[in-house]
């Protein structure tokens, strides 16, 4: 979620990561800048486009509006449960396809 100069990520995932630079077909991510995100990460996309460092505990207004706001636009959405084959998925596409999506099952 985006609202001005911050972004909102939260989700089930316990880790958030993104780099200008990867993941690309010949360069998967580094492991390094990972947040746990279970609670809310905020980032100053004008002043960190790299979303390295979480800011929600320095900005705890702008936290808080953007989970109330992020738990409006979830009413009535359906959430579905990792499984062992979503699991298994998201483990080849980031071994086998450096993060990008593709055929998981043999």
């Amino acid at each position: 979620l985006i609202s001005g100069r911050y972004k909102l990520v939260s989700w089930n995932s316990r880790y958030a990561q993104w780099a200008p630079d990867c993941p690309t077909l010949t360069t998967p991510c580094p492991r390094w800048g990972m947040s746990d995100c279970t609670e809310g990460c905020v980032y100053d996309i004008l002043a960190d486009p790299s979303e390295a460092s979480d800011i929600s505990k320095e900005v705890p207004g702008v936290t808080f509006q953007l989970l109330a706001r992020m738990t409006e636009l979830r009413i009535g959405m359906q959430d579905y449960p990792s499984t062992p084959e979503t699991v298994l998925a998201w483990t080849v596409w980031r071994s086998k396809y450096n993060g990008f999506l593709g055929p998981w099952l043999d």
